[in-house]
């Protein structure tokens, strides 16, 4: 009767149960025993190094929320340098992330995911102390993440002496300063430079790469195909600031040498314009290509003429934004109105 059904089932499957309950009893184990379940306090006071669970001795673990507070003494502020990264990406770090932000928990300072270490970070003005959270989903590992902190009252910049900082923390001499080249990586170093206005562009709407216009399958987003790189130079990816290397959500169409269009619906609830930044001449997410450049929002405008919190809603009939960047862009192969 049943007793013998329900017998012949669990010598059927007895090894991948067994084997799954095993490995169920040694990851709980495993979690229990090393993993995060403390806040991991850090004195900034003096010189040190901040890194991911096993880091060095094997992959992270999935499942991780790992939190940190790394403490200087008041009247100092903290400076972090990245060593290491090794996380797995994904567009917005929505996957395994390490995500920095100030004392409070109210200001994000950035959120990381993928291999190459982010510019150094300091903390904000007045502030001594900074807080991670490391964490992961159930997929991918890597080796995570190598942080050094170290603190004194006298960090302005992330920058030595004598030079300016860029928005994305690297950094340009004086006279780099509005030369023409974007030194900065992306426009900080041309803003501001009294160049003469915008003037429509002699040519627009024609590639210099050639597209692909024979489809063999849907020619819709979903479902569609790859296009050959850099074939639409007008096309642009709107990206959280905070996020890297990629924290695309939005896109949009170069229009000129410092305007995007957009859709209102990418940029309502976005207050801050300098929440946004631009790629121009992008192919993939992670790697860059040749023609690649990126900028800052430095204005945003939607139908009809709001500005900043006044952006709250759109409608269907009038949802058109305009971007102005913070910098002129290069046109090229791959950027182009």
């Amino acid at each position: 009767g049943t007793r013998g059904i329900w017998t012949v089932i669990m010598h059927k499957f007895f090894h991948f149960t067994a084997f799954t309950l095993l490995l169920a009893a040694f990851a709980a184990a495993d979690i229990d025993d090393f993993q995060c379940r403390i806040l991991y306090e850090h004195d900034a006071s003096k010189v040190g190094v901040v890194t991911s669970p096993f880091y060095g001795e094997r992959p992270y673990h999935n499942g991780l929320w790992c939190e940190y507070r790394i403490r200087a003494p008041q009247g100092y502020r903290i400076k972090l340098t990245f060593l290491d990264l090794d996380i797995d990406p994904s567009t917005g770090c929505g996957r395994d992330k390490l995500l920095v932000y100030s004392k409070d928990k109210e200001s994000v300072l950035g959120w990381f995911c993928g291999y190459e270490p982010p510019n150094p970070i300091l903390s904000k003005e007045g502030e001594n102390e900074i807080r991670f959270l490391f964490q992961t989903d159930y997929m991918i590992s890597g080796r995570g993440f190598k942080v050094q902190y170290e603190s004194s009252p006298y960090f302005t910049s992330v920058c030595d002496a004598g030079k300016m900082e860029c928005t994305n923390r690297n950094c340009y001499t004086s006279s780099q300063k509005c030369d023409g080249v974007d030194d900065c990586g992306d426009g900080t170093d041309e803003e501001d430079c009294g160049r003469p206005i915008i003037t429509e562009p002699k040519e627009c709407g024609v590639q210099a790469i050639k597209p692909n216009t024979i489809y063999e399958g849907s020619d819709r987003m979903v479902g569609g195909e790859p296009v050959v790189p850099n074939s639409w130079p007008w096309q642009v990816s709107l990206q959280s600031t905070y996020s890297e290397p990629n924290g695309h959500f939005c896109g949009g169409t170069l229009i000129n040498e410092q305007w995007v269009l957009t859709a209102t619906h990418c940029v309502v609830g976005r207050a801050d314009p300098k929440s946004i930044k631009i790629h121009l001449g992008a192919h993939g997410k992670f790697k860059r290509t040749q023609y690649e450049q990126i900028r800052r929002s430095a204005r945003v405008i939607s139908y009809p003429d709001l500005e900043g919190d006044k952006i709250r809603t759109y409608s269907m009939t009038h949802d058109i934004s305009l971007i102005k960047l913070n910098a002129p862009v290069k046109f090229n192969k791959g950027v182009q109105p």
